[in-house]
């Protein structure tokens, strides 16, 4: 490798970065490396009932007499009450729940228990895009976020942060799949239901002593009603999160960009070549720089209301 300073002396003019980059863009032995803009990490504490949920689901279980189910879980963290509970049927063990069934269960845990303040995943490819340096929000974050919900991914290497819904799937395991034989995926349902009550008003919680619901029977209802969903949604939520935002992207032959799983073209981007996108709340547009030039504007799609939820209510 040439070193500048010993070939020109101390005293020439160097090239800037910028110069540099724009010199060497374009050659094949150039390889352009994506900038890394992953999605923030909030450390919310679980100070009062509904402060936070934990969500997830535990991977699929041969059932005799039902095949493959998985389960999926939700739960208060600071007042240990059960929210949500939905058995999953699969049609082999290495399939996984999708956005439609982690939206059925928190649609009946909303109307039940009411909105929580925060909601925490894992960092699984349906809560998070892990393919991808400078990730986009998933439809479910973007639905939360809508409604009024932050949410967060627990920390990369720290299986504790999701400890109190591991234990929860433990726990429900134990006690519904191992302890009777069910005739049918509904009658598995229903007693899943029957022990989230159980677990709630009658068996005492490890951790406190008491049942949930009779240590703190204030966690009945957080407060905040989910009553009509339309009503509750804000864009200017949507809009004021990815506005904090950027990403990278290199434009494919098409002149196009994914982002989102939604497809952009503008005919003046070029091929191969790769943008900084931007989100701009006032004009609704996804803004597409080259270095610090803007070169492109094109309308996002998929915030709305209805664009977004039509990606997991038709198949209902």
């Amino acid at each position: 490798m040439i070193d500048l300073e010993d070939e020109l002396g101390l005293n020439q003019n160097f090239p800037s970065v910028s110069t540099l980059t724009r010199l060497f863009r374009g050659l094949p032995e150039t390889r352009v490396y994506e900038p890394n803009r992953p999605l923030s990490v909030r450390e919310i504490k679980a100070d009062m009932a509904h402060d936070l949920w934990q969500i997830d689901d535990m991977g699929a279980a041969l059932y005799p007499g039902l095949g493959h189910m998985g389960l999926l879980n939700v739960k208060d963290v600071s007042s240990r009450v059960q929210t949500g509970i939905f058995f999953k049927e699969y049609t082999h063990c290495r399939e996984h729940p999708d956005t439609k069934d982690y939206v059925k269960m928190l649609r009946g845990a909303f109307k039940e228990f009411g909105m929580p303040k925060s909601i925490q995943s894992d960092r699984g490819s349906i809560f998070k895009e892990n393919k991808c340096k400078s990730p986009f929000p998933t439809h479910l974050h973007l639905w939360l976020v809508g409604l009024g919900i932050n949410f967060q991914h627990a920390r990369a290497q720290r299986p504790t942060d999701q400890a109190v819904i591991e234990r929860t799937h433990q726990t429900i395991y134990n006690q519904v799949y191992r302890t009777v034989d069910y005739e049918s995926v509904e009658d598995l349902r229903k007693e899943g239901r029957k022990r989230m009550d159980k677990l709630n008003h009658r068996i005492p919680c490890a951790s406190l002593g008491h049942p949930p619901l009779i240590q703190n029977p204030d966690a009945i209802h957080s407060g905040r009603a989910f009553e009509d969903e339309k009503a509750l949604y804000k864009v200017e939520r949507v809009a004021d999160l990815l506005e904090k935002m950027e990403w990278f992207r290199k434009v494919s032959r098409a002149k196009t960009f994914a982002l989102g799983k939604r497809v952009y073209y503008h005919s003046n981007l070029k091929r191969g070549q790769q943008i900084k996108i931007r989100f701009n709340a006032e004009t609704m547009n996804l803004n597409c720089y080259d270095d610090k030039e803007l070169i492109a504007e094109v309308p996002i799609k998929g915030v709305a209301y209805e664009q977004l939820t039509a990606f997991f209510d038709t198949v209902f």
